[in-house]
């Protein structure tokens, strides 16, 4: 009886935990589109700057990077920043958002931007995912948590067995 109830436990834990992969996954999606969208904004000022000196925004960020003034240096590396950033989040966004749901997962963690998964995990509000995608990381979770059981099972009877035996 007790072994049913911890499978039963381990296998809702399971189910539950991985369920809500779906749910986090689009929360995330959310604050990388705002980062992105504030990049957006910034590279957009950048090259309005550069328009209004008659340079494209490379010609302007290599005004600043080939200066021989540390300040003008410095502001150059963060002008190319921005718009390394920029970017990123674009392939990123883009690569999270046109994924099928079995690629979400490895898409995530091909262009995962840490800050962002942290303040989302932070800020995570659990969901009731109904979807179907929702209802295989179920599955799967349930899975899981039966198999990581079985594991621990596993070390358990083997170290009850080496003690039994000194």
């Amino acid at each position: 009886m007790f072994r049913r109830i911890l499978n039963g436990l381990a296998g809702v834990g399971g189910a539950g935990s991985l369920s809500q992969f779906p749910t986090y996954y689009q929360q995330y999606l959310q604050r990388l589109g705002g980062r992105l969208d504030q990049a957006q904004v910034q590279v957009s000022r950048i090259e309005t700057a550069a328009r209004e000196e008659g340079m494209t925004l490379a010609q302007y960020i290599e005004k600043f990077t080939s200066s021989a003034d540390s300040t003008y240096l410095q502001q150059g590396a963060v002008l190319s920043e921005e718009v390394a950033d920029l970017n990123r989040l674009r392939d990123a966004v883009d690569a999270l958002t046109q994924a099928s749901p079995i690629e979400h997962p490895l898409r995530l963690l091909q262009h995962i931007d840490t800050e962002t998964a942290r303040t989302a995990f932070g800020d995570f509000a659990l969901g009731l995912p109904l979807t179907t995608e929702g209802m295989v990381y179920a599955g799967i979770g349930l899975i899981l948590g039966l198999i990581l059981l079985a594991g621990v099972e596993r070390v358990l009877r083997g170290l009850f067995r080496r003690r039994s035996a000194a």
